[in-house]
């Protein structure tokens, strides 16, 4: 089984099936909802602060960039984190 960052494992808490850290950053590198994970992906934005999930980026070589974009195109108009769009100043 691949490696579960703290952040992933906030987003796995309420699911049987736990997605990997390396579903998530296929899926923000590639630019890619995988919809097996998708819940799971909306819940690592929505239950995860700011630090953390820059942390879970520093650690995998996603730049807030890219996580932004993902956010945005991905998980924004379904769910939203307020406080990392503070962070990002909406």
């Amino acid at each position: 089984m691949g490696r579960i960052h703290p952040a992933t494992a906030t987003a796995n808490q309420s699911y049987c099936r736990e997605m990997t850290d390396e579903v998530v950053v296929k899926a923000i590198k590639n630019m890619e909802m995988p919809e097996e994970w998708k819940f799971h992906i909306y819940d690592f934005f929505a239950d995860n602060p700011p630090g953390i999930l820059m942390r879970f980026c520093e650690e995998y070589g996603i730049s807030s960039e890219e996580l932004r974009a993902f956010y945005e195109r991905f998980v924004r108009p379904f769910c939203r984190n307020r406080h990392l769009e503070e962070v990002w100043k909406y």
